[in-house]
């Protein structure tokens, strides 16, 4: 399996998946941003919904209900609840999207139990450390929103995404991963110590330190997310990660059958509007 595909321009974002049904599920994903839903009864009564925060804890199990649905279907042609910020619930009101469990995992499981599909994760690169025993450890996600650390970081949820998978082998999920740190404003900033930027001398002929480059800056996000695919070989829907997909080249809208048991990368966006990789 290869790394995540390379940064593409803002203007192809909405060529990720081709032929027509793509088009249908640009729309259903919102590459934007996470609009998965389950779309209301048209007679429903807006006086009688229940904010989803509040609401998540009492749905009706759903563990298991896209095994009622054909392999033949097109996830282009589904509705799948997801949700925004799938991590977020600490922080208070400026931050909190989530129902605040206690724990993270216990978060993610009662999301997964109701039925929840998709997951809307913002990260924020740490640099590798030198253990006590000088072995170095690579950089890895921790999960943010915005300045906001979460209590959790990536590979917690991979693991739980992947033993939900293997004890419910019917079922399939979608990642829209988002690099949070802009480093500006009430952003959060990233470890970027490892990035290599070496310095240079000013016009006095001073030397001073180099800033990376946002080449480098995203070679490096890349090169962490590829850290992950390395732990988790067999996660991922393997064309959602291929490190050959392109701009006009990207992974067919597939069906459910094919990506059972799998997580599916919907995109990887860097801190702008611009995608890293993603089906």
């Amino acid at each position: 399996m290869g790394d995540v595909p390379p940064l593409l321009e803002e203007s192809t974002i909405n060529q990720h998946w081709r032929t027509t049904a793509g088009a249908l599920l640009s729309a259903v994903l919102g590459f934007g941003s996470l609009t998965l839903s389950v779309a209301a009864p048209a007679h429903a009564d807006s006086s009688m919904s229940t904010p989803s925060y509040e609401s998540l804890s009492s749905a009706t199990a759903g563990s298991n209900w896209m095994k009622r649905v054909p392999d033949s279907t097109n996830l282009g042609a589904m509705s799948i609840p997801g949700t925004h910020e799938a991590l977020s619930t600490f922080g208070g009101d400026s931050t909190q999207t989530q129902e605040g469990d206690s724990t993270q995992a216990g978060n993610l499981a009662g999301q997964l139990a109701a039925g929840i599909r998709a997951f809307d994760i913002r990260v924020r690169a740490v640099g590798g450390q030198t253990n006590s025993k000088g072995e170095y450890l690579a950089g890895s996600y921790a999960v943010h929103h915005g300045v906001v650390y979460q209590n959790a970081m990536l590979g917690d949820a991979l693991n739980q995404f992947q033993t939900f998978l293997a004890n419910h082998p019917g079922e399939t999920l979608l990642l829209r991963l988002k690099a949070e740190c802009s480093g500006s404003g009430n952003s959060c900033t990233d470890d970027l110590t490892d990035v290599d930027a070496p310095p240079y001398y000013d016009s006095d002929g001073f030397l001073v330190p180099s800033s990376p480059s946002d080449t480098a800056k995203t070679a490096y996000r890349q090169n962490l997310f590829s850290h992950y695919l390395t732990l988790h070989p067999n996660l991922f829907y393997a064309p959602s990660v291929a490190s050959t997909a392109t701009a006009t080249d990207q992974a067919e809208v597939p069906t459910l059958g094919a990506v059972r048991g799998k997580l599916v990368l919907t995109a990887f966006y860097g801190p702008g509007a611009a995608t890293m990789g993603g089906a």
